[in-house]
C-alpha cells in the first residue's frame, strides 16, 4: 500500500548547536531518542562544492535523503545555478535528486520576495524551454545510476501541465516526477496536479510547499482511494517553535501559541507531553521554559516533527475509512469544509467543474 511521507526540510546550522547540555539535534542519527529516515536538502541553500555534506551531517545510509535542485531559489532570488553542479551534488549526497528546473514565476513589486506564477504564455514556453534545456543535460550527463532522478511539472491550468510534462517526459524514463502546485496551500490546484498524476499511471511522486495540515489529509485521501503509491511531501513547518513560537498541540495537531497558558504558565507547571523528546528532556525542559533557552526552542521543534509524522502516518490509515477520516478532518482541519469540497469533487470525476487559472 502506498502512503504519504512528511520529508522534513534540513538546514544544517539549526541542528549543529552544542552547548554541552543538550546533544546536538537531528532525527536522522542511530542514537537519537526518535528517527525519521527522510529529509530534503537543497542546492539553493549548500555549498555545490561540498561533496561531504552526507559524511558531515552524519547521515546515515538508510536515511532518504531527496536533493531539491534549487530552481525556486533561482526563480525568486537570481541564483546562477548550473545542472551539471547541480547534478554533481546529488549523485555525492543523495538518494533522490530533482532537475533544475526554471519555474513559471515572476517577481512581485512588493520587494520582490514573493513568486507568482508567469500570466504571459510566452513566458512560460521560455522558462519551459529551459527546464528542457537543464533536464537534458542532467539526465545524459549521470555518472551515479544509485540516484533517483526525478522531472518536475509545471502549470496553472490542465493545458499548461500537459505541455510542460509532455515536452520534459520525451527526454527519457526519469525515476519520478515533482510537483509544486501554486499558490502553496491551494487544495484545488493541488487535486488538479493530483489529478494528472492519477490518469498517467505516475508511480513515484515528491510534492513542494504544501506543507499544511488540510494538504496532507487532502493528499492522503486522494493517494488512498486512487493512486496507491509512496508520495513524499517536504516541510518546514515543524521549525515553527523557533520562528514564531509555534507548538503542534499534543491534543489536537494543531499550531497554537506555544506561550499560552495550556503549556507554560506559573513557574511550578511542569511541562506536559509524552512524545519521546519531551519525555527524554522533560527535566531540561522545565528548567529552559524559565529563560527562553535556545535549547528549548530546539527540541519544540524536534516534538513538533514528530507530532506532524506521526500526524500524517495516522492520517494514511484513517483515510481508508470515509467516515472516520470525515471525522478527523472536521476535527483537525483548518478549513474543513474546504477539503471536504475539494474531495467532493474529485470522486465526482473532478474535470467536471471549469478550471480557472490563478
Amino acid at each position: 500500500m502506498g502512503k504519504v511521507i512528511y520529508v522534513p526540510g534540513a538546514f544544517e546550522s539549526t541542528f549543529t548547536h552544542i552547548d554541552g547540555r543538550v546533544e546536538k539535534i537531528n532525527w536522522w542519527e542511530h542514537d537519537k531518542v526518535w528517527r525519521h529516515k527522510y529529509l530534503l536538502i537543497s542546492a539553493g541553500a549548500y555549498n555545490l562544492t561540498d561533496y561531504n555534506l552526507r559524511e558531515r551531517m552524519r547521515i546515515p545510509d538508510d536515511v532518504i535523503v531527496i536533493g531539491d535542485s534549487g530552481g525556486f531559489q533561482q526563480a525568486t532570488r537570481n541564483f546562477n545555478l548550473n545542472p551539471i553542479s547541480v547534478l554533481r551534488w546529488q549523485e555525492k549526497n543523495c538518494d533522490i535528486g530533482v532537475i533544475l528546473d526554471r519555474p513559471p514565476y515572476k517577481l512581485r513589486d512588493d520587494n520582490g520576495r514573493h513568486p507568482i506564477l508567469e500570466k504571459s504564455t510566452s513566458n512560460f514556453n521560455k522558462y519551459l524551454e529551459i527546464t528542457y534545456d537543464n533536464a537534458r543535460v542532467m539526465y545524459d550527463n549521470r555518472e551515479n545510476k544509485r540516484l533517483k532522478l526525478y522531472g518536475v511539472i509545471q502549470g496553472s491550468n490542465k493545458h499548461e501541465i500537459e505541455t510542460w510534462y509532455d515536452k520534459i517526459n520525451g527526454i527519457g524514463d526519469w525515476d519520478g516526477w515533482a510537483i509544486a502546485p501554486k499558490p502553496p496551500g491551494d487544495l484545488l490546484s493541488l487535486a488538479m496536479y493530483l489529478k494528472f498524476i492519477e490518469e498517467n499511471s505516475i508511480n513515484r511522486l515528491h510534492i513542494f510547499l504544501s506543507t499544511t495540515i488540510d494538504a496532507f489529509m487532502l493528499v492522503a485521501y486522494i493517494n488512498s482511494n486512487y493512486l496507491d503509491i509512496d508520495i513524499t511531501m517536504d516541510s518546514v513547518s515543524f521549525l515553527m517553535a523557533e520562528k514564531f513560537g509555534k507548538i503542534v498541540s499534543p491534543i489536537t495537531y494543531k499550531f497554537t501559541d506555544l506561550f499560552s497558558r495550556k503549556y507554560i504558565g506559573d513557574k511550578d507547571i511542569k511541562w506536559v507531553c509524552d512524545c519521546p523528546w519531551c519525555t527524554s528532556y522533560r527535566d531540561d525542559l522545565d528548567e529552559y521554559v524559565k529563560t527562553f533557552d535556545i535549547n528549548f526552542y530546539y527540541i519544540i521543534n524536534m516534538h513538533n516533527l514528530y507530532k506532524l509524522v506521526t500526524f500524517v502516518d495516522m492520517v494514511n490509515e484513517y483515510a481508508k475509512d470515509y467516515d472516520l477520516f470525515v471525522d478527523i478532518v472536521k476535527q483537525v482541519a483548518s478549513n474543513p469544509n474546504n477539503v471536504l469540497s475539494v474531495i467532493d469533487r474529485y470522486d465526482k470525476g473532478f474535470w467536471n467543474k471549469d478550471i480557472f487559472s490563478f
